[in-house]
């Protein structure tokens, strides 16, 4: 049995999504896989509306714990999405939501709990954002998305994934088009088509490393 344990976000959990969200429709596609099969796939949505690392290292071991069985034949894999919360700045403060220091040393430690359950783990870059519509966040007008702050943060996570060895996808790269951010209809969550471009790019990461 492989055990996949997605972290994240809004996004991660399916917001604006008629069919759940990326991890959803990879968990439909993953059980076209498993009802011929005697290999047993299962995908856990662990994704948080207002997300950040900070509060995702704070719960990391308690989700993980209760997921996984003591099997050691047993294969399990991470994805880790995510970022954006982190990195809306606050006007007042005038500072990210989560400093940048904070978020680099946040990653160093979710790669090191991770890595006591399982070297399968990949993080996703951050996916953009329409400016025009949350400089301010209607929702939450203290503070701002802004693409130079995904920008810093996305390079920020880049480089310790090439430090440690970790597979990094940069959805970032990969979503910076106008059809994506089309589908950000409120500037940060996308809708169907989004989520569509989004599980694509996951399907084929865990493809190309042959973990599905």
């Amino acid at each position: 049995m492989t055990h996949i344990l997605v972290f994240g976000d809004s996004t991660t959990y399916g917001a604006w999504d008629k069919k759940g969200g990326w991890v959803s429709r990879i968990r439909q596609r993953l059980d076209q896989k498993n009802i011929p099969s005697n290999k047993y796939l299962l995908i856990y949505n662990l994704g948080i509306s207002g997300g950040t690392t900070t509060g995702l290292v704070k719960r990391f071991e308690s989700e993980t714990k209760i997921r996984l069985d003591d099997d050691p034949t047993e294969q399990n894999i991470f994805i880790f999405s995510g970022g954006g919360n982190d990195a809306i700045w606050l006007h007042k403060k005038k500072q990210n939501k989560v400093v940048l220091s904070t978020y680099k040393r946040n990653i160093h430690r979710l790669i090191k709990m991770t890595r006591k359950y399982s070297d399968k783990m990949v993080f996703l870059g951050l996916k953009p954002c329409d400016e025009s519509k949350v400089d301010p966040i209607p929702w939450y007008p203290q503070g701002s998305y802004r693409i130079k702050q995904f920008e810093k943060y996305n390079d920020a996570l880049k480089k310790i994934c090439a430090e440690e060895n970790v597979y990094f996808v940069n959805a970032f790269t990969k979503l910076n088009n106008k059809k994506f951010i089309s589908t950000l209809s409120d500037g940060i969550h996308p809708r169907d088509g989004g989520h569509q471009m989004m599980e694509k790019i996951v399907w084929d990461a865990l493809k190309k490393k042959n973990w599905i």
